[in-house]
């Protein structure tokens, strides 16, 4: 089975920090159109990594988001979500001494400390969390710092985001420009001894939905950075990612594969990159997908020796499109339908609910096992009240899921509010439906909806702080 978040990256909304510049739209940065967007969209494209810039976003350390680039930034993550892609926004500095650093200072460290790292994590994390198809990718290739300190930095802003109620899926990068041959090497640590590796470091790292994928970059040159042309063997990004793959599989983590690009002009090109794809195919338990590096607006990014961009107004496709389109798959999985299966998962708790499919029981989707976990999280509790995020998973490398209704037993208390659902009834056994944006569960992703009551003090035992999900049907 393929992997599922397979696609390109989309540059363009980054910029190269230059003290004393107002960056202009147009001039110094450009988005993707709309039909960029569709014309990816008709080639298959199931993914896209949109880069964006932390500098215009949020002109000032915990600060207000630029009211314009935003809405920008979020127009176009709508346009291609509705479209059926699954994105991942990333900040990118544009330049290699600017990657993991604010104005030239390097994430982490006094004058960009991680509070103001999971700041913008967390203002970005209000805007998408009620978008299954938005993945939150932490930062472009770190590099020339320490591990540890980048590590912390990402734990940080996993932690702001889970504070949301975000269940979004989230992509770490490792240090030394996260590059997966290295993983288990220390060269790149700035720290003194002892200097730590990210294959140490990066297992450190705690995120409370067990939803945080490892993203790496890797090129064909001798160096895996891109800078040129060569292909230094055929099988090269396998071989590059094989010692992340073993360290990954060994603790039950994944990996994607956010970079990697060439030139159609090299000889040999086009079998290196059909061994870079055969590979990833070939080891799915660990890898989940792969991002061409890239694509941009035409005007800007059509000259570029690895572009995917079409020429003569979208009309005619780069020669590489054609090596990739059959491995693109289309942006929407096939989708199971609700019938009735029964559950009980009380708070704090996770549930695990199969179905087994016959062929032809859902058009498209193949005979199997599948399932979809129900996570219930207790996220606040005080004397008069306590909250409950019910999380659903679908471990489905390929087919989405849709859930129709739950039915959850309050077990005495009254419902107060809720969030990302309709709930019908206050006391003993509610009616849950979720909304339009949540009732799809996409292959190897989550969705999650919340609700607080209020405690019932006659209530005795585990009963006074838990709810409990009674029924499912997906």
């Amino acid at each position: 089975m393929r992997t599922s978040l397979r696609g390109v990256n989309l540059a363009g909304g980054e910029w190269p920090y230059t003290a004393g510049q107002t960056p202009v739209e147009g001039q110094d940065y450009q988005w993707v159109s709309r039909q960029d967007i569709d014309y990816l969209v008709s080639k298959g494209v199931a993914f896209a990594r949109l880069i964006f810039s932390w500098e215009i976003l949020q002109p000032a350390l915990n600060g207000s988001f630029d009211a314009t680039y935003e809405a920008t930034m979020r127009a176009r993550v709508t346009y291609a979500t509705g479209k059926g892609m699954n994105i991942m926004i990333e900040p990118h500095g544009g330049e290699f001494t600017r990657f993991a650093r604010y104005k030239d200072r390097v994430v982490g460290s006094a004058a960009v400390p991680n509070s103001a790292f999971a700041d913008l994590w967390r203002r970005l994390a209000e805007l998408y969390q009620n978008n299954s198809r938005v993945i939150l990718g932490l930062m472009n290739e770190p590099n020339a710092m320490s591990t540890m300190q980048w590590i912390a930095a990402a734990q940080a802003a996993i932690g702001a985001i889970r504070a949301t109620g975000a269940a979004n899926m989230i992509m770490v990068p490792g240090n030394g420009f996260s590059q997966p041959s290295s993983w288990n090497d220390t060269w790149y640590d700035t720290a003194t001894m002892p200097k730590v590796s990210n294959a140490t470091g990066w297992t450190t790292l705690v995120d409370p939905l067990n939803n945080t994928v490892v993203s790496v970059h890797t090129y064909f040159n001798v160096d895996g950075g891109g800078g040129a042309d060569d292909i230094v063997d055929p099988n090269i990004i396998g071989q590059r990612l094989q010692p992340v793959v073993d360290w990954a599989r060994a603790r039950g983590l994944k990996v994607h594969l956010s970079e990697f690009g060439a030139n159609a002009a090299t000889a040999g090109a086009q079998a290196a990159v059909a061994n870079a794809l055969d590979y990833i195919d070939a080891n799915t338990d660990v890898m989940i997908g792969w991002a061409w590096w890239t694509y941009g607006p035409p005007p800007w990014w059509g000259g570029y020796r690895f572009t995917l961009c079409p020429k003569n107004n979208y009309t005619v496709d780069d020669p590489k499109m054609a090596w990739l389109e059959p491995r693109f798959d289309g942006p929407s999985a096939q989708t199971m339908r609700p019938t009735s299966v029964d559950v009980q998962a009380p708070s704090d708790s996770t549930y695990t609910s199969k179905k087994q499919v016959a062929a032809g029981d859902y058009a498209d989707v193949p005979a199997g096992s599948y399932s979809l976990k129900v996570a219930t999280r207790t996220t606040y509790s005080d004397e008069a009240r306590f909250c409950v995020n019910v999380i659903l998973e679908n471990p489905s490398d390929m087919v989405d899921v849709d859930w129709e209704q739950m039915t959850i037993d309050l077990r005495g208390h009254t419902l107060q509010s809720s969030w990302n659902s309709t709930i019908v009834g206050s006391t003993g056994v509610v009616t849950v439906t979720p909304m339009a944006e949540t009732r799809t569960v996409r292959a190897r992703n989550k969705t999650s909806f919340g609700l607080c009551v209020l405690r019932n003090s006659g209530v005795s035992s585990k009963a006074n702080y838990q709810v409990k999900v009674k029924a499912l049907l997906w």
